[in-house]
């Protein structure tokens, strides 16, 4: 499980909702919330908006890590960019999206 699947999975328990409850309130799959929480696969940049809205969280959470390890500068970066994400289009945001995962990627 990564980190992002983790927040969600503690978020929709710590609501006490079930995977089903939730994909209903974000119109998807079942099988969707459980892919996203095992880490299988990534919610895209929209998913994480409705996530957070039907969750009551600012998106910034997803991509923070909550740990110490994170200056203070980086948390307001990362803060900034979330907080300008609605400004974007689907596809700047995917985009983005990419670049991020292409840092997070093992490389080989």
């Amino acid at each position: 499980m990564n980190e992002m699947g983790k927040k969600i999975k503690e978020l929709r328990i710590k609501k006490k909702l079930t995977q089903l409850q939730l994909a209903e309130k974000l119109g998807l799959a079942e099988s969707t919330i459980s892919l996203y929480e095992s880490g299988v696969r990534k919610p895209s940049v929209k998913v994480i908006k409705k996530l957070s809205d039907t969750l009551s969280i600012n998106p910034d959470y997803f991509f923070t890590d909550n740990t110490n390890g994170v200056s203070e500068e980086k948390k307001e970066k990362i803060k900034l960019i979330a907080r300008n994400m609605e400004q974007l289009s689907e596809d700047q945001l995917e985009a983005i999206m990419t670049v991020i995962s292409s840092f997070s990627s093992p490389k080989k």
